[in-house]
């Protein structure tokens, strides 16, 4: 019983984490390609590309 309850505990805990994890680093590319593409306009089919790959 206890090794179950431990067993599932883990699991949640790796599932929060991985989700927190991605949405960090979503939001850091996302921010990034937002940056440049405010200092470079032109650009904008590079930055797509990190959007777009994150997620």
């Amino acid at each position: 019983m206890l090794e179950t309850v431990l067993g599932y505990l883990g699991l949640g805990l790796v599932l929060a984490l991985a989700g927190i994890g991605s949405s960090i680093g979503t939001s850091t590319a996302g921010n990034a390609a937002e940056g440049g593409l405010k200092k470079r306009p032109e650009a904008s089919g590079n930055f797509v590309s990190a959007w777009v790959s994150p997620a």
